[in-house]
């Protein structure tokens, strides 16, 4: 019976074997090489923690245009996205035609949380969308701006331009798509209020007329500051 104890604890023992914890930092003791480490823990590189936060077209938000939901989304008066029930899903939904509205524009609002660890936040964007042929694929150009606000600065600044990303529905007839958009083109602190605009271009997009991207949410990754 002693041994069979014994062997139960030590399974959680040498699963972690290859790491090495100093509070909250856990590092990988596995690195030797002095040139790569980060820090003086056994020679290893410290492995920070990912958070992410999702951000869902929730069911109680954008009701109507110009109207602030609980979920973080915003659709202005002017341009906006649709929203659109889909099955189990509730879905922003973009137009890229060509059509002479211009580019449909949805806005994301946030707070960089306490513990971001500075230029490593990433947003993904999760999409679908039902292809009226079936046959070509369809390519889908998503783009956007970023603006970083701190206490006392200004709340309608334009932002800074993302670079734009192209990705191409080849799969199947509503098949989930996950476009990966760098918003660290603005200097984001802990504590900003982040506002990302997201649109999709008409001119860089090649859906057939009349299909839309409907997006399901939005995934913000960062890395937890060494504390």
């Amino acid at each position: 019976m002693k041994k069979l104890i014994f062997v139960f604890l030590l399974i959680p023992i040498l699963l972690f074997a290859q790491y090495n914890i100093d509070g909250r930092r856990i590092y990988n003791g596995t690195v030797k090489n002095a040139a790569l480490a980060t820090s003086a823990v056994d020679g290893g590189v410290m492995l920070e923690a990912t958070r992410v936060m999702w951000f869902p077209i929730s069911i109680d938000s954008l009701t109507t245009t110009g109207v602030q939901g609980s979920g973080g989304w915003f659709l202005p008066s002017a341009n906006s996205a649709g929203v659109t029930n889909q099955n189990f899903f509730r879905t922003l939904t973009f137009d890229a035609d060509g059509g002479t509205t211009g580019d449909d524009i949805a806005y994301l609002t946030f707070v960089c949380p306490d513990d971001y660890e500075t230029d490593s936040m990433e947003l993904y964007l999760y999409w679908f969308h039902l292809d009226d042929d079936g046959a070509a694929a369809d390519e889908v150009t998503f783009d956007g701006t970023v603006n970083a606000i701190a206490d006392a600065e200004d709340c309608l600044g334009a932002g800074t331009g993302m670079t734009a990303v192209a990705d191409v529905a080849a799969s199947s007839d509503s098949a989930l798509y996950i476009v990966n958009l760098d918003p660290e083109v603005e200097t984001i602190t802990a504590g900003d209020l982040v506002v990302i605009q997201i649109f999709v271009d008409e001119s860089a997009s090649s859906l057939d007329s009349g299909e839309l991207v409907r997006l399901i949410g939005a995934k913000i990754t960062y890395e937890a500051k060494d504390e």
